[in-house]
């Protein structure tokens, strides 16, 4: 990321179990992936850099195939809506209930917010433009994929970037086939990078970086947007109580028992107004938890990113050539 100069990187085909975010020293991780924990073969992940990070205000995880993260910019809010689509051999309708949760999450943005949506939409829109919406310079030939996405750009009003720009094919290619030959290497663009049309000329560049080193079949895409993000004031943290504790059986016993003897007592003293019934209530479960259980020290998170990981990129970097795949089965995570 700090090579390509990238403040926000979107990935599909994420297969981790869960959903939520991981906190590291570069940056923040939100990813929105099955909760299945033996098969999570879909998901979705942005990583936002570390001063970016700061103008984040919320994230969406809506499902694992779609994911939204808001911030704030000089003026207005600005929405990244990261996806990933069925593939071809899934089912039509698997492909209008996608469509459906990027519907479901745009209800929730305003006409005038900055609206990007990025990741693999697995379909390819070729070279035949569209007025507004998609430029001449795709790559390959539209496929039945290809025209729903056309209509859902058409529909919505954006503009693929990765389609304005005049660049040879290896700037325009997003996925290579691991299994092709070497007489027939098969190349597509299935991956974009969408803004919607009215900011338009925010877009400064969008192109593929084939000599990034990643251990996977697709290039990333990059695309440069002029935006002016504005700083969100942190509000200082809560000290959180130390629930382990409870583990411990001598202390779970006496909790309870102050908790229960507090309790008989407010409720048989104070009947009336529910909330402020539920006030005291509240305020007697953190008064005895604090005092019993104490504050939590919370320890940062170490970059998950470290010596081991940096030295396969390392090892990747020889291997990746068009003439070997030996990276893609001994490499490749899992």
């Amino acid at each position: 990321m700090k090579r390509l100069k990238v403040n926000i990187f979107g990935i599909s085909e994420v297969r981790w179990p869960g959903s939520g975010k991981c906190i590291t020293d570069g940056g923040t991780f939100y990813y929105s992936c099955s909760d299945d924990q033996q098969k999570h073969p879909n998901g979705v992940r942005i990583f936002v850099d570390k001063e970016t990070n700061k103008s984040v205000t919320s994230f969406v995880l809506f499902s694992e195939r779609v994911m939204m993260i808001q911030l704030e910019t000089s003026k207005i809010r600005t929405n990244i809506i990261q996806v990933y689509a069925p593939t071809a051999q899934n089912e039509d309708r698997e492909i209008d209930e996608f469509y459906g949760q990027i519907e479901q999450l745009w209800k929730n943005i305003k006409k005038h917010e900055v609206t990007i949506v990025m990741g693999d939409f697995n379909a390819k829109i070729g070279r035949v433009g569209v007025v507004d919406v998609i430029g001449e310079h795709g790559l390959g030939q539209r496929n039945e994929r290809g025209e729903r996405l056309v209509e859902f750009v058409q529909e919505k009003d954006i503009v693929v970037t990765n389609t304005l720009f005049k660049l040879p094919p290896r700037r325009l290619y997003t996925w290579r086939s691991p299994q092709d030959p070497k007489d027939k290497i098969v190349r597509n663009q299935i991956d974009y990078v969408m803004i919607n049309k009215r900011y338009r000329n925010s877009i400064l560049s969008a192109k593929t970086h084939p000599g990034a080193e990643i251990a996977s079949d697709y290039n990333p895409v990059v695309a440069t947007f002029k935006l002016t993000l504005k700083r969100i004031k942190q509000s200082k943290k809560s000290s959180k109580m130390d629930v382990t504790r409870l583990r411990n059986s001598e202390t779970r016993s006496r909790v309870e028992k102050r908790l229960t003897e507090e309790l008989q007592t407010s409720q048989s003293r104070d009947k009336g107004d529910i909330n402020i019934e539920w006030e005291k209530i509240k305020d007697t479960i953190l008064e005895i938890g604090n005092k019993e259980l104490g504050c939590k020290n919370e320890k940062k998170k170490n970059e998950w990113m470290i010596d081991e990981i940096i030295e396969l990129m390392r090892l990747l970097k020889p291997l990746k050539t068009r003439d070997t795949k030996v990276y893609i089965g001994k490499y490749k995570r899992k």
